[in-house]
């Protein structure tokens, strides 16, 4: 898979797509894809394909995670319905949905939070959203524990079962992180 990774407004959608499929033709690539993509760019992509004889963007790479569910509202519904498959990243929310950062807690040291994102100021505790993340992790978290599953086995469950979701895209670091999170395979 080729993707056109983060489309560019100014870039013409038929003249990416005529490279792409060029590249396809000659056997370099198997299939096109493409990354963050808005639906209606992908059912423009789909019109130009067809009308232009040219190769289809045949799967989307989005993020989906517990916390961020903006794809289920025309990504995914244009995704089925013009046969695109989508790869999801970011399952776990950045760290966030395998309970690591928590309240009143010290942010763990190698983390993201403390790397460079953190020190831009993303995991800035004065932020109203980094607030609202901490309190979806205590809600989450108190909803795994009544299932009976770890908060990053049901995260990554819920990412694999919605209808539209291909293939997730997981992250580890460690080989411990591996183990745990392939654990949540046979979670439904």
């Amino acid at each position: 898979v080729y993707q056109l990774h983060r489309l560019d407004w100014d870039m013409d959608l038929e003249e990416s797509l005529s490279a792409m499929t060029n590249l396809q033709r000659a056997g370099k690539i198997r299939v096109i894809g493409a990354s963050a993509t808005p639906a209606e760019w992908i059912v423009e992509l789909q019109w130009i394909a067809e009308h232009r004889h040219l190769a289809r963007v045949r799967s989307e790479q989005c993020i989906y995670s517990l916390l961020s569910r903006r794809v289920e509202e025309s990504v995914f519904p244009t995704c089925q319905r013009h046969g695109v498959g989508t790869m999801i990243y970011a399952p776990l929310a950045g760290g966030w949905l395998t309970g690591k950062y928590r309240r009143d807690e010290p942010l763990p040291e190698g983390s993201r939070a403390t790397g460079r994102l953190g020190r831009m100021g993303t995991w800035d505790v004065e932020r109203p959203e980094v607030q609202r993340k901490y309190a979806l992790v205590e809600e989450l978290s108190a909803l795994a524990q009544e299932a009976g599953l770890s908060l990053t086995h049901m995260a990554m469950a819920f990412a694999a079962e919605h209808p539209a979701v291909s293939s997730v895209i997981m992250g580890p670091k460690t080989m411990a992180q591996l183990q745990d999170t392939l654990g949540a395979a046979e979670v439904r």
